[in-house]
């Protein structure tokens, strides 16, 4: 559902457009559910993850399924790069961005 309105306010000099849509699906006994990752799996290590059926799942590199040839993860430890285990403050990121220490 939704609808948009628009039309000039100074004769071909000046226009004004508003759009909204709405999108809202019911579905009968659908139920989403979700979960917060652990502190291991923040840090990259899901050789304790299980699927809600008790079965592992299947970790691949970040970034190499969009190649077409994704990288499986034996040991589901993703390795951190350099850049993640530098010390110190991230120089693109201003100071009232970083975490507090």
């Amino acid at each position: 559902m939704g609808g948009n309105l628009g039309g000039p306010i100074r004769r071909n000099k000046l226009f004004f457009f508003y759009n909204v849509e709405q999108f809202q699906q019911k579905l009968a006994g659908a139920l989403v559910t979700g979960r917060v990752p652990t502190e291991a799996e923040r840090q990259g290590d899901f050789s304790q993850t299980v699927n809600p059926d008790g079965t592992r799942p299947t970790i691949f590199l970040p970034g190499s399924q969009a190649s077409g040839t994704p990288v499986q993860i034996a040991d589901r430890i993703i390795p951190r790069s350099d850049h993640a285990a530098r010390p110190g403050p991230d120089e693109r990121v201003s100071a009232a961005e970083q975490p507090a220490a």
